[in-house]
């Protein structure tokens, strides 16, 4: 079970004021090469890609072009941006794209109630909430998960928010903020931008217990990552889990084609690297990554415990990234998605 993390673009139409990757530019690899990049990874048994933007919906008619040649089962984030999806999903799910996968941190009542939302994450709530209605109406056969940054501000809503994209017959990822540590960690805001959302260890750990303790006791949930409900609530608010040099596998390929240490590091060693430059360096490579990712204090992000904890059980892991695959969830009720 080898898997890799691939951002597509750095554009996002939404300009959310806390997301600082936005706000930066690549020079971003042309549809052409795509193809030759997809090969790569096949050839280096990626069983699964996770494929993020910003927002890959902004490449419009060039995403299909470049999933065209993609041999390996993925997931695409999108950022629910509702003209882009006016514009293409019709001919991206009557295509290529059998899964559709985004935020939603907020619940419905909490967002039924307010007036008007000054939050960007309520804004792209709001539209998470629609668009997944949309979806699960008009292309029933695509496979839908919603993931719930966990914060401050959100965290009583949590259990609301895992029962009702459940009973939507919506998979759950569960993930808890995270703030730039150091100047790798890129993607993520300053801990001053991230004030009033970050959890704090001493006072929000028996909460946050408190919480994952009810949503593993609703009927039927469809949490994809139920493991994580399970770790200790103060080492992930404190970013303890550490990868050890070795984040998912496979590698994370930026929007120029350049490679990262994980999804949150960019790495000083890692970034010399292209995705052109595998299989050939792999051994160079992979040593990159572990100096660079040695060099990270920690995280909690689900993705890569997930990967570390099905390391013990590889093939069933390959379903769960696949097809949600939840033990004590029985197998008629995995994502029906087409794996080729």
């Amino acid at each position: 079970m080898i898997n890799a993390l691939t951002y597509l673009t750095r554009r996002c139409p939404n300009k959310c004021s806390y997301c600082r990757i936005s706000r930066e530019r690549v020079q971003e690899m042309p549809p052409s090469d795509w193809s030759r990049a997809w090969s790569i990874l096949k050839e280096l048994g990626v069983t699964f890609n996770l494929i993020l933007g910003n927002e890959p919906w902004i490449l419009g008619r060039d995403l299909p072009t470049i999933m065209q040649h993609n041999q390996t089962p993925f997931a695409m984030y999108t950022s629910c941006n509702t003209l882009l999806y006016t514009a293409y999903s019709r001919s991206y799910f009557n295509s290529f794209l059998d899964n559709f996968s985004c935020a939603v941190d907020y619940s419905k009542d909490y967002l039924h109630e307010k007036a008007f939302h000054v939050d960007d994450m309520e804004r792209k709530s709001e539209n998470s909430w629609f668009l997944l209605r949309c979806v699960k109406e008009d292309y029933p056969k695509v496979d839908c998960q919603g993931l719930i940054t966990i914060h401050a501000k959100n965290l009583e809503q949590v259990p609301a928010i895992v029962k009702d994209l459940s009973d939507m017959g919506v998979f759950v990822g569960v993930n808890l903020i995270h703030h730039a540590r150091d100047d790798q960690t890129d993607f993520a805001p300053t801990k001053e931008e991230m004030d009033g959302f970050l959890l704090d260890s001493d006072f929000d750990h028996p909460r946050l217990k408190k919480i994952f303790d009810a949503v593993k006791a609703i009927p039927n949930n469809l949490v994809m990552n139920p493991d994580y409900l399970d770790y200790d609530t103060n080492d992930l608010i404190r970013k303890k889990y550490h990868c050890l040099g070795n984040p998912y596998g496979g590698p994370t390929i930026d929007a120029d084609g350049s490679l990262r240490c994980c999804g949150y590091r960019k790495g000083k060693l890692t970034r010399t690297f292209h995705i052109f430059d595998l299989p050939k360096r792999l051994e160079q490579w992979k040593d990159a990554v572990m100096e660079d990712a040695m060099g990270c204090a920690g995280c909690s992000w689900g993705y890569m415990l997930m990967y570390h904890k099905l390391l013990s059980d590889p093939e069933f892991g390959k379903k769960v990234f696949t097809k949600h695959a939840i033990k004590g969830l029985e197998e008629s009720k995995w994502s029906q998605r087409k794996i080729e």
